[in-house]
């Protein structure tokens, strides 16, 4: 609060008037700042009020007025009803966030109501429950915060109250009238009335943050009972494709003893069928000299297959492969490195 003598008044302080400057709520979501300035001798009072909401509910501060229009002459009469404002959009955020918990609370079946059907908690999804409940605690935060703040502010218009009362007998020469006094004494009422209000929210606020607490605990516990379920699913699945391959290692077996035990014979009737025999002429010997070029060809061939197979399997291509492009790299830069030294 300030005082100031008025304008063009030589008696001084016989003739003053009180200002004040309060601001309701903090920087984020919304806030209101409210300028006013009060003349005891006429009984005027000027106000300069500036919104940042979301709704702006002029209307409603109007119509509010309109129905303490008796009492309106009061300097402190339009901040008390301002705050009134400040005290219903905290209480409709509180109010929301209880509503987002409940809902919460019923996805996950942590409540014991018969009429509400019980859900299973593991098919929540667990990163929209986190998000909403991280939400809903940065905004209880700061409806906490608010209505601390509003609180601050109703105390010093209380206290402020003695000071314009004091002003009020100076100005009207220590005399001051029953609707004044009326005024006064239901000022004072909203007042009070107003910081109990946001004690009250305050204690709610607190109360919901708990619960929200509570809530992403819960949350984080169902989510490791998920994890869990699901590693153990992965293990029984890990372990159903090692009995399976098991039983495919012993198919091989089998699949490659009946191959060692059909190979002599199909190897033997492979080779007497080619045509490099003749066993009906008895003139000639039975093997021709093109048995030799068999031999010729399927021995190297045969040691070819097995160094090819050798390689691959033996050489460390994996750790070969991945160093050829940086030493490409290294060459390139290497070369642009020599022709900048050479530049003049």
């Amino acid at each position: 609060m300030f005082v100031f003598p008025f304008p063009g008044d030589s008696r001084p302080l016989s003739r003053v008037m009180s200002g004040f400057v309060f601001r309701f709520g903090i920087f984020r979501p919304s806030y209101y700042q409210l300028a006013l300035s009060h003349d005891p001798a006429t009984n005027l009072t000027y106000g300069l009020l500036i919104a940042k909401t979301a709704d702006h509910e002029f209307p409603l501060m109007t119509q509010s007025l309109l129905q303490h229009r008796a009492h309106v002459t009061h300097p402190l009469l339009t901040a008390a009803l301002l705050s009134k404002l400040v005290i219903a959009s905290t209480a409709s955020r509180i109010q929301a966030s209880d509503r987002s918990l409940n809902e919460l609370e019923e996805s996950t079946g942590q409540h014991e109501y018969i009429n509400i059907p019980m859900k299973s908690p593991l098919e929540l999804d667990f990163m929209a429950a986190t998000r909403r409940l991280n939400f809903v605690g940065r905004t209880l935060g700061v409806e906490r915060m608010r209505a601390g703040s509003t609180i601050l502010t109703l105390e010093f218009m209380a206290m402020e109250m003695y000071a314009i009362h004091d002003i009020a007998i100076f100005s009207h020469g220590g005399i001051t009238s029953n609707g004044y006094e009326e005024s006064s004494t239901l000022v004072r009422e909203l007042i009070n009335s107003h910081i109990n209000a946001c004690q009250n929210l305050a204690l709610r606020a607190e109360y919901e943050e708990k619960r929200t607490q509570t809530q992403l605990a819960v949350v984080y516990q169902f989510m490791t009972q998920k994890e869990a379920l699901t590693t153990s699913k992965i293990a029984y699945t890990s372990a159903t494709i090692a009995t399976e391959a098991k039983k495919d290692s012993s198919a091989m077996k089998a699949i490659a003893v009946l191959t060692m035990f059909f190979l002599p014979g199909t190897f033997l009737a492979a080779v007497f069928a080619m045509p490099t025999f003749d066993w009906n002429n008895a003139s000639h010997p039975v093997v021709k000299e093109s048995f030799k070029y068999y031999w010729a060809i399927a021995v190297p061939m045969t040691f070819l297959v097995l160094l090819c197979w050798g390689v691959s399997v033996w050489v460390p291509w994996k750790e070969w492969l991945p160093r050829v492009p940086e030493r490409s790299k290294g060459k390139v830069v290497g070369f642009e490195e020599e022709g900048r030294d050479g530049m003049p």
